[in-house]
């Protein structure tokens, strides 16, 4: 015999399975245009993320950890966040190579600017504006790969000079 309660909660378990049901689950493809509006609107939050850290010259705290070290800490966990966000979306089909390369070549950079992190924290600062200058060239190559698919893509900090 069913209790008041227990066919509430049977009747919300049943909208629940048919909401997800009518909605494929997520795991439908986009369209190009909702893929690039999507992609594009992951990459300016994260490019206004970016911006809003900086990047200081690279100079030491009080407790020696240089400054450079932590922004570019705090940017790579940003630029982590925003890739794992894109590869949560599904490009149509015929996009998928292209988007592939793309969260690639982000991914790249993203390794060379926690490379850079490294670097600055142990006080090699030349080492560490050669990996920002590479993570810098992947993120240029990234931005060419997806423009023809008229997408925003994520950049990477303004990188001072020594």
């Amino acid at each position: 015999m069913f209790t008041t309660s227990k066919l509430g909660a049977a009747c919300c378990g049943l909208v629940i399975v048919m909401a997800v049901a009518g909605c494929g689950g997520g795991n439908e493809r986009l369209t190009a245009r909702d893929y690039a509006h999507r992609a594009s609107e992951l990459c300016r939050h994260g490019n206004r993320a970016v911006a809003r850290i900086g990047v200081p010259r690279f100079t030491s705290t009080a407790d020696g950890t240089p400054e450079g070290a932590r922004a570019m800490t705090r940017i790579v966990v940003v630029q982590r966040d925003t890739i794992d966000d894109l590869r949560e979306l599904r490009p149509p089909e015929h996009l998928a190579v292209t988007v592939q390369k793309w969260v690639a070549l982000l991914d790249q950079g993203a390794d060379e600017l926690e490379l850079m992190a490294v670097r600055l924290r142990v006080g090699r600062n030349e080492e560490a504006l050669a990996y920002g200058a590479k993570a810098m060239t992947l993120l240029d190559r990234a931005r060419e790969v997806v423009a023809p698919l008229r997408v925003t893509s994520c950049r990477g900090p303004v990188l001072p000079t020594v």
